[in-house]
């Protein structure tokens, strides 16, 4: 996995009603693995404290993903 941290453009949103205060991640990751497996970390919410160290719980609102 590397750590590229050249920043793209972007653009700050107002939140609608019942979203989190909008925010970016300021670096892109390359991860050497398959979309498959990427996708399922990244949608195992629940899972996301355990290799996101400030994030204390995830907890999904809703079963869509």
């Amino acid at each position: 996995m590397t750590n590229d941290h050249q920043l793209a453009p972007h653009h700050h949103v107002r939140p609608q009603a019942g979203e989190s205060a909008p925010f970016h991640f300021e670096n892109r990751w390359r991860v050497n693995a398959s979309v498959r497996d990427v996708w399922s970390v990244l949608s195992d919410i629940e899972a996301w404290p355990q290799w996101w160290p400030s994030l204390p719980v995830a907890v999904p609102i809703d079963d869509t993903t």
